[in-house]
């Protein structure tokens, strides 16, 4: 190095007011302008000071750096300036490290003990620059036929920036290669890999399926053997599918022995049996199409596993033992049971239970912030919101329109809460009382004339008739628990409403089902009671 080189940094050295300001001078000629130890010190001593080189190595250690002597060749990934730690050790040198880094150091290593296609590799990778690119070679490297320890060799990385590389790009090879029984191949997701926790990634080495295959493979009898080797063989989607048909039509196969065949989930299976329409039932072993079997939500197909006929043959042969289980349970698990139908009948009611059921009598929609449940208006015409029924409502209210039992004469009307229920006419009113009110708007009777009658007719022949038992069904029954009932309904002739033969003292039972035949339903009644509600 001349003095006039020397010269062009005299500048530099005149505006030092620190050991810090020669410091970062030392840093930039080294790292900048790539100047050796020994230039540097000469550069100092000519424009600043005297100094000598082992200064000038302990100003740059307390930087951290080294250059690798291969310049601009160096397979280091961070480029030739790095860290002092990525140096052997060296007593011979004057900085007492090795001249070049390990990651050089190592790739002459590996370069001389590669095959000629590895040495092409290797050389390839070193000009490729942009990690991105470089990532997405060795990514393709490994989807061919290289290991975690190639990859290593060929970028000189360490195994764990290539367990890390291949995890963000979520990718594992299972070391059997085209003999993998995976159907996306032997390079596929991490997430088709039992952990495993003594493996350098984490990971089992065998994916899920060649693990699955070998444990079935182990418990299989001579004919699912074969018939598994033969599904392998089998390349193409649709042929796989046809030959699973096959097999669960002619054999005696289940959801389960196709799994094990096929390393496929189940509800593959049961999808591709539904797209055939058929399923077997195991008492008959008739292949039949999936109308003739009862839905089951409890099963993987929501099917029931045996058909209508064998179903019904089960029932009728076992009538008594199955009733005797159901007892049994209902009792061992009553207060379970009785929690559950409390929960349900708490619960908002869903639109697809109940449109056909209320649509043709009440006013509904879908919950605009819930679609799935209904919505009915409040029956109090003061109000006359929209709100959610639950279950109990409005089985209350279908009982009450079919005229069912526990309902008679009763409307069980939609109330949004109590207060509407307590303010509407029509609350808790029995259809003879509405049919009564209706008389009075017609001036027939005056105000309160109903409550007073019925007492009065009830007290009257009470004393006339002396009843001690059901006129219907001759139960004998306390007078208290008799109730006064019209053969011919008042509905239809409030004139003979006192008539002495057209009433009749009868027990609650025969006063359900009386009002269940046809012409004495609530239901039958609800033209009426719509016209003077």
């Amino acid at each position: 190095m001349n003095n006039q080189e020397k010269r062009k940094f005299k500048d530099w050295f005149h505006q030092i007011e620190n050991i810090n300001d020669l410091k970062s001078i030392v840093y930039e000629l080294y790292v900048n302008y790539n100047y050796k130890y020994q230039n540097i010190t000469s550069i100092v001593r000519y424009n600043y000071r005297e100094i000598n080189i082992t200064e000038i190595i302990e100003i740059l250690r307390g930087f951290n750096i080294k250059r690798c002597g291969t310049g601009d060749n160096c397979k280091s990934p961070n480029g030739c300036i790095q860290s002092l730690e990525n140096f052997a050790n060296c007593q011979s040198t004057t900085d007492k490290k090795s001249h070049t880094c390990m990651f050089c150091e190592n790739f002459n290593r590996n370069f001389r003990r590669a095959d000629q296609t590895k040495k092409n590799h290797m050389l390839e990778f070193q000009k490729i620059r942009e990690k991105d690119e470089q990532d997405e070679f060795l990514v393709d490297l490994y989807k061919s036929n290289y290991s975690y320890s190639d990859l290593s060799t060929i970028s000189v990385r360490s195994i764990k920036d290539i367990i890390s590389l291949l995890e963000k790009y979520n990718i594992k090879k299972c070391p059997r290669g085209i003999d993998c029984k995976s159907p996306y191949g032997h390079a596929q997701s991490q997430e088709n890999f039992y952990d495993h926790s003594r493996k350098n990634d984490g990971k089992a080495s065998v994916c899920m399926f060649c693990y699955q295959f070998d444990i079935n493979f182990k418990n299989a009898d001579q004919t699912k053997k074969n018939h598994m080797l033969e599904f392998q063989k089998i390349k193409e989607k649709g042929e796989q599918d046809e030959f699973l048909v096959n097999l669960y039509m002619k054999e005696k196969y289940t959801h389960q022995n196709l799994v094990a065949i096929s390393l496929r989930d189940i509800n593959d299976i049961i999808s591709l049996l539904e797209r055939h329409d058929i399923k077997k039932c195991p008492q008959c072993n008739i292949i039949q199409s999936r109308e003739n079997f009862f839905k089951n939500k409890n099963t993987p197909d929501r099917f029931s596993d045996y058909c209508h006929i064998c179903r019904q043959d089960y029932y009728l042969n076992n009538e008594e033992t199955i009733k005797n289980y159901h007892k049994m349970h209902y009792l061992n698990n009553l207060e379970k049971i009785n929690k559950q139908h409390k929960n349900y009948n708490n619960q908002p009611g869903k639109y697809n239970t109940y449109i056909s059921k209320l649509e043709p009598f009440e006013e509904i929609r879908r919950d605009p912030n819930n679609l799935e449940l209904i919505q009915v208006r409040c029956k109090y015409s003061k109000c006359n919101k929209w709100f959610n029924p639950t279950n109990l409502q409005i089985r209350s209210r279908v009982k009450s329109i079919n005229g069912e039992k526990n309902s008679i004469g009763t409307e069980c009307n939609f109330y949004c809460s109590q207060k509407c229920k307590n303010s509407c006419f029509l609350y808790d009113s029995k259809v003879s009382e509405i049919i009564t009110h209706q008389r009075l708007r017609n001036s027939e009777y005056q105000p309160g004339d109903f409550k007073r009658m019925q007492a009065e007719l009830r007290s009257y022949f009470l004393r006339i008739k002396n009843p001690g038992k059901c006129g219907l069904c001759g139960k004998e029954i306390d007078q208290k628990d008799l109730i006064l009932h019209h053969k011919i309904p008042v509905s239809i002739d409030y004139t003979i409403e006192a008539d002495h033969d057209n009433i009749i003292f009868i027990c609650k039972n025969c006063h359900d089902k009386v009002h269940q035949k046809d012409g004495c339903s609530n239901s039958q009644l609800k033209n009426f009671f719509m016209e003077n509600c």
